[in-house]
């Protein structure tokens, strides 16, 4: 057996659980998941995983016609009633549940596939307080504080455009794929899908790295995976091949 940790560490996580028929789809949504900064963690293999079942956060279970009969599923779904572990269902498609499964999921949280579109599906996910207590988005360099929902005194000012990027203190999603980020630089591939998130607590801002392929880089040194650092001002960062100043404007952004 071997458990796949999508962004390692000790961190909460939630543990995926699907039909080996349905893999190439459904690694598709948790390499997205990973990408946002969600800790997801799956068994690419068919022997027992009852630890990672036992100290997960939440199950993920992705439903279709293919985990009916499939015993790992089943057992595995067995295994997260029995520990009462909550369950997030994506169902894949119409799904005619067994009268037992049926009952183990009448309380999950659902996301029907067919009547969900990519950005709605993340989203829905995100707002799970579940799979938001195994997402890195909403940490701040260890702190728990909630964001505030106004805007920040902090900028980023776009090397290329001269452009001004207000970093909301509700925090700031940057990279090159529109559904999953609040600022998106389409079409460069030196960026990652979701490549940096921008936090903002108090007078403080942080950038955290979200596993991107080309790094963060702060004033030039590179900013380990999946790390929090705090910016200074007039600290130069390097995402892929865009860089950025922070700065910060006294006036009312946005006016």
């Amino acid at each position: 057996m071997k458990i796949v940790n999508t962004l390692g560490g000790d961190k909460k996580y939630i543990f995926a659980v699907f039909s080996d028929k349905d893999e190439r789809r459904v690694l598709g949504i948790i390499d997205q998941l990973s990408d946002i900064g969600v800790n997801v963690r799956y068994d690419n293999g068919t022997n027992d995983c009852i630890e990672p079942l036992n100290v997960c956060n939440a199950v993920l279970l992705f439903v279709s016609n293919n985990i009916i009969g499939a015993h790992n599923c089943q057992s595995r779904l067995n295994n997260a009633v029995i520990a009462k572990k909550p369950v997030v269902a994506v169902y894949l498609e119409k799904t005619h549940l067994t009268p037992t499964m049926e009952l183990q999921l009448s309380s999950a949280s659902s996301v029907l596939l067919w009547e969900t579109d990519e950005k709605e599906l993340f989203e829905i996910l995100l707002n799970n307080e579940f799979v938001k207590e195994c997402s890195q988005q909403d940490v701040l360099c260890g702190d728990n504080e909630p964001y505030a929902t106004d805007d920040s005194s902090f900028v980023l000012i776009r090397e290329k455009t001269g452009e001004k990027i207000s970093i909301p203190r509700a925090g700031l999603r940057l990279g090159r794929r529109r559904s999953l980020c609040d600022y998106t630089v389409e079409g460069n591939k030196t960026l990652s899908r979701l490549h940096a998130t921008f936090g903002v607590n108090n007078d403080r801002c942080t950038v955290t790295d979200n596993d991107s392929l080309n790094g963060v880089y702060i004033n030039g040194v590179r900013l380990p995976a999946n790390a929090c650092a705090e910016l200074k001002e007039n600290d130069e960062l390097r995402l892929g091949s865009e860089r950025f100043i922070l700065s910060k404007d006294t006036r009312e952004i946005n006016k």
